[in-house]
């Protein structure tokens, strides 16, 4: 169960450097905490006047080492639902390094807040009703595809497409329900029509294996398939895989045997 009263504050970026890097802090009153350490160029600009989807900018200073300067950053601040989890959120936007993400980390766990379990986030968007489970699962895909045609079926997914799927075999289960409990609520005056229900069943249950069948191909869109380049020394393998994958993976050379070791892409 979901402690909603928890402030919870995680890395939302990739990890590594580079110009921009993302912290989350979602919970109620995670404004509260996060001006502690959030000062704003405005002096005379207080939490009542952060609005709502606006960006703002702001320096950060370790409150709790001597007021230590920290980064220069952008922030936002979102107003509950309309949010990712469904909850208030702050988005900052900070320079992408390790050290500054840990430090401002660091300061919001310091102010209150806890450092999130892994897809803590999307948990709660489960929870507060933003997301379905299979609009979750595709978060991940998302995330992890790693093929245009994959990345593709997942924004499809995360945009409704399987839970429009699932919706409308439950309606055509429920039609049928429906039928037989007017028929078991006037027993004796309704009589059930057993082949067409029967018919109705069937093509349900028809139309639920060809989606499982879809999603069993789909599937291999995200695990891959393993194939390996066989063949004679100076055949082409290497020009080959470097013309599938377009890059230059394999050294390719008249030299017959150049490429010896085993090249995955």
């Amino acid at each position: 169960m979901i402690n909603n009263s928890k402030i919870i504050v995680a890395i939302s970026s990739p990890i590594g450097k580079g110009a921009i890097g993302i912290i989350r802090i979602s919970g109620i009153d995670c404004l509260k905490i996060s001006v502690k350490f959030l000062f704003m160029k405005s002096k005379n600009m207080n939490i009542t006047e952060i609005e709502s989807h606006k960006l703002y900018y702001a320096s950060i200073f370790d409150i709790y080492n001597n007021n230590e300067p920290i980064d220069e950053v952008m922030f936002s601040y979102m107003k509950a639902p309309k949010t990712y989890t469904g909850e208030d959120t702050i988005e900052i936007f900070c320079h992408n390094n390790i050290f500054i993400l840990n430090k401002i980390i660091n300061l919001a766990i310091k102010s209150g807040a806890f450092l999130a379990k892994p897809g803590e986030f999307t948990e709660r968007a489960f929870i507060n009703g933003k997301i379905d489970l299979t609009k979750a699962e595709a978060v991940l895909s998302v995330i992890h595809a790693e093929s245009s045609y994959a990345e593709k079926i997942a924004q499809n997914q995360l945009r409704g497409g399987l839970s429009k799927i699932i919706e409308n075999i439950r309606n055509e289960v429920l039609d049928n329900l429906k039928d037989i409990e007017v028929v078991l609520d006037h027993e004796g005056i309704m009589d059930l029509d057993y082949k067409k229900l029967a018919k109705n069943f069937n093509n349900i249950r028809k139309n639920l294996t060809q989606k499982i069948k879809i999603g069993e191909k789909t599937n291999k869109f995200y695990s891959g398939l393993k194939i390996a380049l066989i063949g004679r020394p100076n055949v082409g393998k290497s020009s080959l895989l470097n013309s599938i994958i377009d890059q230059d993976k394999a050294i390719v050379s008249d030299v017959a045997g150049t490429t010896r070791d085993l090249v995955e892409a």
